[in-house]
């Protein structure tokens, strides 16, 4: 009995003067839609049966320069494959060596990114946006090979590095 009282009750509110709905309508209802033109005819199209022996076949793509794998070209290397390290995703320059650390015959360098934030590198590590492996760590730098795309999926190596910065900016 309750659920029947409450849903009368419910029904009751959904009547009442629905006359500026019914105008509404009537005014929607009297606009044309603004698409009453007659579309544009179709273009025809010439339909072209292939044959393999006098045409180019259209499954191989002979505009393009032929990106082959980079070891099929002498001399020519490849990207650099794996993850990236967070400190190969910012710009070489925007990163300063500022010191080194030594363990017996194990050496790092410290190295200050934009953020001022200071990070070990170890030979090996990668560095900048070129993917600068660290090649050497001495007391004044941090030497690096990166590997720059010279066109068409071709990489050449060029030597880097990081120098010392002294607290003053100045490079030693």
């Amino acid at each position: 009995m309750r659920w029947g009282a409450l849903s009368l009750l419910l029904l009751a509110g959904c009547g009442g003067d629905s006359g500026d709905l019914h105008a509404y309508v009537r005014r929607v209802q009297a606009n044309p839609p603004p698409y009453e033109q007659a579309l544009p005819p179709m273009p025809q199209f010439e339909a072209v049966a292939y044959q393999p022996g006098e045409r180019v076949s259209p499954f191989v793509d002979d505009v393009r320069p032929d990106l082959s794998p980079h070891h099929a070209r002498p001399g020519c290397l490849g990207p650099l494959g794996g993850p990236t390290p967070p400190l190969a995703r910012v710009a070489l320059d925007s990163l300063s060596m500022r010191g080194i650390l030594m363990e017996g015959e194990r050496r790092w360098a410290l190295v200050q990114s934009a953020d001022g934030r200071i990070h070990r590198v170890r030979v090996g590590d990668r560095l900048g946006l070129f993917g600068g492996r660290v090649v050497g760590i001495s007391d004044q730098a941090i030497a690096l090979v990166e590997r720059v795309e010279q066109g068409m999926g071709c990489y050449v190596e060029r030597q880097a590095n990081l120098s010392l910065q002294v607290p003053g900016g100045e490079s030693l």
